[in-house]
This record gives structure tokens, C-alpha cells and sequence, in this order.
């Protein structure tokens, strides 16, 4: 709280008015800015009183001030003090005509600061009377909006409660009002359900009735194929045993006229003698009936694998030379042997290895253990039965030890060759079944003899997949087959 100037002494010099006057201003100032800087409003709802109380305290340090003006300080007594004192209160009374205005000024001053104090004094009553009057009557409207918020709450409980009532009653309504408006359309659809359902059924039945006499004729149907089937397979084998039958009489007869050793060398150019005697175009006929060259690729590629690590490998009656191509592309050391020396022009054109020779007569010039393998692919169906043994032997001679050999031939165990494939070709002479040629084979001193299916009839003659699985295994299986052996 900033301190009030006191008044110059009575024994100083006299300070001019305005002076004075701006003095009490700058002093009403400060008292002013310390009211403000103490009583801020706050950032609240309450409007601060004016404190009066530092105006006060400068109002009464003024009268006090203005009381003291005239008087004489005390001293000590004794003469030359009283003395001393006499003289100045003369001299005060002598100045009194010269200091009155200012006494007057200063008691006016006082005055009016006593004015401003019970004017301010006023004030904050009358202020706080009015904040107090406003506090009321905020409080009575708060406690009119409280009450006014509990009915509205009351209201909206009792208007929920309403709702919840009438959305009730609505469901009860418009349930009923469904039940009876879909009571006879629900009686209906029961109705038609029921209808519907005993005529599914009798439909059922018969379906079922109609299902189970269609079954009886198929399997009457059934009955009767497999009936000409096995009747089919009957006559078939019954043809077959006659025709083996007629082969073996034949070869009786042919053996007791003309003797073994006519027969041996009659047959000794048994490879070339169809193909040279019959007046037939060779190459169109093998086009035509065996296949393309890619297609005898295509079934040759089996042997590719087989061979490996078997070089050299001879081709007996390599043809075309589909088998040394796939060989040349393997990497792996083989050429061919024909009779044929248009063959052998088409090999050599090809830029293979192949010669024009007699099979029997190359095996035979072959030096003993030379080779590593030999094929012989659909040429020992041409021979007789003496020739084919005569060849298992001769390529047994010529192969090394480890050698293999691989013999392709018609599947006789197949009967539809013989509908077809094996009597296409006019110089067959007969066929071999897999079990003799494995006893060829092992008689001629080979061993890991195994048989390998190749090229199933259904393939080629789909109405065979009609038949059953196993009956169709059995008698309609391979068209050929591959007889692999390894010298001992």
C-alpha cells in the first residue's frame, strides 16, 4: 500500500498550490490503480467490492497532516526553551494570515476525500445489495428451473410409459387383426401343402415303380450282351484253336514231306523272303498300317531309357530309323540293320548309321561279346518258330556280358489283333505269347527276363471300354508287348 506525502513543516517554505493540487491528484491515482490491481475481477460470477480501506488510511495521514499545521514542536523545559517556544508560536501567529488559504484548501481536500470515501462506501453497499438481490433472484429462478426440469422429466417418464402402452396395445391390435385376416389364407396354403404332398408322394411311388422296371430291363439288357459277348469270345477262341490247330498240322505235314534240314534252309532268308515275293509297295504299306514316323517315335521312346549305358546298340530291322534318331538325340551310340536297301538309303539320308544286310548273317559276322544291345522291334511275327529261336541265340553270342536285349512283338493273350492289326500285314506268319518268348529268352542263357505290356487295345478300339474291367484285362489287354533280357 503506497504511503501518503506528509505536509511540509510550518518552519519550510510555503509550496505553491497547483503543486499541492497535483500532488493529491497523483496520491487519489495511486490509491486508484492499488484498488484496481487488488480487486481485479476474477474470471467467476461474483462482481468484487471496491476496498476502501487504503483511501481511508490516506484520508486519515491527510487530516493529521492538515492538523499539525500552525503547531509547535515541544522541547525539553527551562527558560531558554520556553523561550524559544514563545517565539515560534509568535511567529506562527504572525503567519497566520499568510497560511489560512492553504489550512482552507487542505481542510476542503479532507473533506471531500471524507465525500469520495461515503460516497464509495455507499456504492458498495448499494452493490452489494444489488448483487445480493440478483443472487436471490438467480437462486429463485435456478430453484423455478429445477422444479420446472423435474415436471418436464416427470412429463417425459409419463409420456414414455404412455408410448410404451400404445405401442402395446398396437401390437396386440395388428397381431390380432393378422391372425384374422391370415387365418383362412393359412388354412388354405395347409390345405395345398397337404395336396402337395400326397401327390410328391404318389409320384414317388411312382417313379419308383417305373425306376425299378426300367433297372429289370437293363439288366435283362446287360444280360443279353454280355450273353453275345462271351458268345463272341467263344467262337473267337474256338477260330483261334483251330487256326493254331491248322498251323501245327501244317508244320507236322510240311516237316514229314520236306524234312528238318529243307526247312532250315528254306527259312534262313525267312526275314526277306515276304517282302521280296510279294508285289506290294513296302513304304506305303508301313505309312498306312503301322503309322507315321512320329507315331513309331512316339511308341519307341520306351527303349531310349532302357539302353542307356548299353553302347553300342544295334537296330535289327530298324526301317525307317526312328528308333537311332531318338538314340542320335539321347546322345547314345547305336545303327541300324535292314534288309531293305531302300530303308537303309532313307536312314543314311537322315545322316544315320545303318547297313543292308541279312540279320541272321550280320549276328553271325557280329564278333562274339562285341555289343552291349540289340533290339529286334515287330520282326519276329515274320519268322518261324526255328528262326526266332535261332535269332535269340545268335544275339545271345554277340552281346557282352550284361548285354541287353529287347524283343517288341504282336500280343497274342489280345484277341482283337487278330480281328485287326496282326493279319493286316500278309506276311505274319504267327505269333508268340509272352510266357514262350520269356522261355526263349531263358533258354538262350538270359536272365532278368521281364515282360512289359505295351499300346492297350481300348485305346485304339474304344467300344471295348463296355466290357467289364477284368474280362477286358484279360482276353483284350495290350496290342504288343516287350520282352527284355540281360546275358548272364
Amino acid at each position: 500500500m503506497a504511503t501518503a506525502p506528509k505536509l511540509a513543516p510550518v518552519r519550510e517554505p510555503v509550496v505553491d498550490d497547483k503543486a499541492k493540487l497535483a500532488e493529491l491528484a497523483a496520491l487519489v491515482q495511486k490509491i486508484r490503480e492499488d484498488v484496481r490491481a487488488r480487486h481485479a475481477s476474477p474470471a467467476g460470477d461474483e462482481i468484487p467490492l471496491v476496498n476502501l480501506e487504503p483511501l481511508q488510511r490516506a484520508r486519515d495521514a491527510a487530516e493529521r497532516q492538515a492538523a499539525s499545521i500552525g503547531q509547535v514542536n515541544p522541547r525539553n523545559p527551562g527558560l531558554v526553551n520556553d523561550a524559544i517556544q514563545g517565539l515560534k508560536r509568535l511567529v506562527a501567529r504572525s503567519l497566520n494570515w499568510f497560511v489560512r488559504d492553504q489550512i482552507s484548501f487542505n481542510h476542503e481536500v479532507i473533506h471531500s476525500l471524507n465525500a469520495t470515501v461515503q460516497s464509495l462506501q455507499e456504492a458498495n453497499r448499494a452493490m452489494q445489495a444489488t448483487l445480493e438481490a440478483a443472487h436471490a433472484q438467480t437462486h429463485a429462478w435456478a430453484l423455478r428451473m429445477q422444479a420446472e426440469t423435474r415436471r418436464l422429466e416427470e412429463a417425459a417418464s409419463e409420456q414414455q410409459a404412455a408410448n410404451a402402452r400404445r405401442h402395446d396395445q398396437l401390437e396386440q391390435f395388428f397381431e390380432q387383426r393378422l391372425k384374422a385376416e391370415l387365418g383362412d389364407q393359412w388354412t388354405a396354403i395347409d390345405h395345398s401343402v397337404r395336396t402337395f404332398e400326397a401327390k410328391t408322394t404318389e409320384t414317388a411311388r411312382a417313379f419308383e415303380g417305373a425306376l425299378a422296371q426300367a433297372s429289370d430291363r437293363l439288366q435283362d439288357l446287360i444280360w443279353t450282351e454280355q450273353k453275345k459277348v462271351w458268345d463272341a469270345f467263344a467262337k473267337t477262341r474256338q477260330d483261334y484253336e483251330t487256326l493254331i490247330h491248322s498251323e501245327l498240322r501244317l508244320a507236322r505235314q510240311r516237316a514229314a514231306l520236306g524234312g528238318m534240314e529243307s526247312a532250315a534252309a528254306t527259312a534262313s532268308n525267312a526275314v526277306e523272303a515276304p517282302t521280296a515275293s510279294l508285289p506290294i509297295d513296302w513304304l506305303k504299306f508301313a505309312e498306312k498300317f503301322r503309322g507315321t514316323e512320329d507315331y513309331v517315335r512316339g511308341t519307341q521312346e520306351i527303349y531310349v531309357q532302357a539302353f542307356q549305358g548299353h553302347a553300342p546298340v544295334v537296330d535289327l530291322g530298324c526301317g525307317r530309323g526312328e528308333f537311332l534318331e531318338l538314340m542320335r538325340a539321347a546322345g547314345a551310340q547305336a545303327r541300324g540293320v535292314e534288309a531293305s536297301a531302300e530303308l537303309v538309303a532313307i536312314c543314311r539320308s537322315k545322316g544315320l548309321e545303318a547297313e543292308c544286310a541279312n540279320a541272321f548273317a550280320y549276328l553271325e559276322a557280329a564278333e562274339p561279346g562285341s555289343l552291349g544291345g540289340i533290339l529286334c522291334s515287330q520282326m519276329l511275327e515274320h519268322l518261324t518258330p526255328g528262326d526266332v529261336i535261332r535269332l535269340i541265340t545268335l544275339a545271345h553270342r554277340a552281346l557282352r556280358q550284361g548285354g541287353l536285349l529287347a524283343l517288341e512283338t504282336p500280343n497274342p493273350e489280345c484277341l482283337a489283333i487278330f480281328a485287326t492289326h496282326f493279319y493286316l500285314d500278309p506276311s505274319h506268319t504267327r505269333p508268340i505269347p509272352p510266357g514262350l518268348m520269356a522261355f526263349h529268352l531263358e533258354e538262350a542263357g538270359f536272365g532278368a527276363i521281364r515282360i512289359e505290356r505295351l499300346h492297350p487295345a481300348v485305346d485304339t478300339m474304344p467300344a471295348l471300354a463296355e466290357l467289364p474291367a477284368d474280362f477286358r484285362e484279360a482276353f483284350f489287354g495290350a496290342l504288343d508287348y516287350a520282352a527284355f533280357g540281360t546275358k548272364l
